[in-house]
């Protein structure tokens, strides 16, 4: 989803509210608390939704983007191929 550009609507009972910032690029939920959801999703709108999906967006190639991916990877097939030569 960040990846995406989408914005994170995540319930509080699984390891995703450690990567939503909240009202910044997403909102967490309380699972026990279905009226607290409904009104979340009610008060949602296109652009507030946009906006954290940019957000979200930008925390993934900060975080995880391609590039520090594939340069972590490339790092760790060298460590390996010195280990078996």
């Amino acid at each position: 989803a960040m990846r995406n550009s989408k914005a994170l609507i995540v319930s509080d009972c699984t390891s995703l509210p450690e990567v939503v910032i909240e009202g910044f690029n997403g909102h967490i939920f309380s699972l026990d608390d279905p009226v607290s959801f409904r009104n979340l999703i009610q008060s949602l709108n296109k652009q507030e939704l946009k906006k954290m999906g940019e957000n979200s967006r930008k925390i993934y190639e900060a975080s995880y983007g391609g590039s520090r991916q594939n340069k972590a990877l490339y790092e760790l097939y060298r460590i390996i191929d010195r280990g078996l030569t």
